[in-house]
């Protein structure tokens, strides 16, 4: 598993999972989780699981332009009109 656990203090966890490279610097997904070590190991492990699966890829800066056209290819890919 790549990834690394934080302790935040007061049952708060951050889990971070690798992400591969981009242009020369490391990506890493980090997600907040509340509760023990156990549940943050759990979460870390499906965290890990979505970034190897593609399903979840390290966030950059996204522009407006670029947020319409993934909300419009969603919408022509579920079949609703936008009017």
């Amino acid at each position: 598993m790549r990834g690394i656990i934080e302790a935040r203090g007061d049952g708060q966890w951050r889990v971070r999972a690798y992400a591969g490279r981009e242009n020369g610097k490391v990506r890493w997904v980090s997600r907040t989780v509340h509760g023990g070590k156990r549940v943050a190991q759990i979460e870390l492990a499906k965290l890990v699981a979505e970034v190897e699966g593609g399903r979840v890829v390290a966030s950059h800066p996204v522009t407006l332009g670029e947020l319409i056209d993934r909300w419009l290819s969603d919408i022509a890919r579920t079949g609703r009109s936008t009017q």
